[in-house]
């Protein structure tokens, strides 16, 4: 069984959670690095289908001059 504690923040009114339930979402969001994303296996199946069509549309080298026309 999962523990959850649950309290309000006095001062920002938030809530702030605690026990097994929050360790194991820090963890989790603790894994990841640098703009990595962590899915589980549903969604990857799902999407499995579209990663062709989605890496048709991005390009394998980076636009400069694009990119450079944007930050002016």
């Amino acid at each position: 069984m999962w523990c959850l504690s649950v309290q309000v923040n006095e001062i920002s009114k938030r809530k702030e959670y605690g026990g097994k339930v929050r360790e194991r979402v820090q963890a989790l969001s603790e894994a990841c690095h640098g703009g990595q994303i962590i899915i589980d296996a549903p969604t990857f199946e799902g999407i499995t289908n579209c990663m062709t069509d989605l890496s048709n549309k991005i390009p394998l080298e980076p636009d400069f001059a694009a990119i450079s026309e944007y930050a002016r």
